[in-house]
């Protein structure tokens, strides 16, 4: 974890929500070109790896993997068999539980144009009852890149 850390992709924080509700949250950076690049994709799948397994390690509890990750979550096993298990829910392709539609483009790459949505918040299963909103900040429209949780526990 600590090779990642230091190379800036991954950033683990620890977030004390009301009734002393722990929440960690790995913001990540995927390399650059994951879905295209098999290399890329691998190295970032790796890295996912670590973080789910560190997460194994912590006491049971909310936790949130954000960020860009490069790639699909089809791309990425280990999210993938996450998402598949229920253990994480991608919360862009469920975002019609909070009136947004789902599957919006977070971002239209400058190389090409096209929108994708690479940039993804992933929430464990245990967080859903608390998160009370999901979407674009106010003012700003779903091509951004920023989405917000909002938490009601």
């Amino acid at each position: 974890m600590s090779d990642i850390h230091a190379n800036g992709r991954v950033q683990l924080l620890g977030v004390i929500l009301p009734h002393d509700i722990v929440l960690i949250i790995a913001n990540v950076y995927g390399w650059t070109g994951g879905h295209h690049n098999k290399h890329a994709r691998l190295r970032t799948d790796d890295m996912l790896a670590i973080i789910l397994h560190e997460f194994d390690q912590l006491p049971q509890g909310p936790k949130l993997i954000v960020g860009d990750m490069n790639a699909e979550p089809w791309d990425l096993p280990s999210i993938a068999t996450a998402l598949v298990e229920g253990t994480f829910v991608d919360l862009g392709a469920q975002a019609d539980i909070f009136g947004e539609a789902p599957n919006q483009p977070t971002c239209y790459p400058y190389n090409n144009g096209t929108p994708s949505r690479r940039d993804f918040v992933f929430a464990s299963a245990s967080l859903l009852p608390l998160i009370s909103d999901f979407g674009p900040p106010t003012g700003f429209s779903s091509a951004w890149c920023s989405k917000f949780v909002s938490f009601d526990p």
